[in-house]
């Protein structure tokens, strides 16, 4: 309207073709570029989220296991201080038997050697004439 020059109808069906191609073609539409913009967010958004709670059923997972190995530690140390135990306890046993076992042998072989005419123990400390 404004230059002076009058276009015949064709040229202006084919420009407003071009505009109307132009402006409805979804990629000079800012709109829908905001909107294609707006969903590739979200859609990086949900990602980031999914992944923290699989992190965190990763943790929660990891503070199960360590909790367990925890108990299993104390079982393991309850169960090695028992064993300890036993252990110590069957040492003492043992080497209350052999002493006892010595005494008795020491007890035997004095005896045999007091007793050339019974059992006498006072024969033992004199010397034979």
């Amino acid at each position: 309207c404004g230059g002076g020059k009058k276009r015949n109808p064709q040229e202006m069906h084919q420009q407003l073709k071009r505009d109307v191609d132009f402006y409805s073609d979804p990629k000079n539409d800012k709109i829908t570029k905001i909107r294609t913009d707006i969903a590739q967010v979200k859609e990086v958004m949900v990602d980031n989220i999914e992944k923290i709670l699989e992190r965190g059923d990763k943790i929660d997972n990891l503070v199960s296991k360590t909790e367990n190995l925890e108990f299993e530690s104390r079982k393991f140390e309850t169960n090695a201080n028992d064993l300890k135990w036993k252990m110590l306890k069957k040492r003492i046993i043992i080497t209350l038997i052999v002493i006892f076992i010595l005494i008795v042998v020491v007890f035997v072989i004095v005896l045999i050697a007091c007793s050339k005419d019974g059992v006498n123990f006072k024969k033992c400390g004199q010397k034979d004439e």
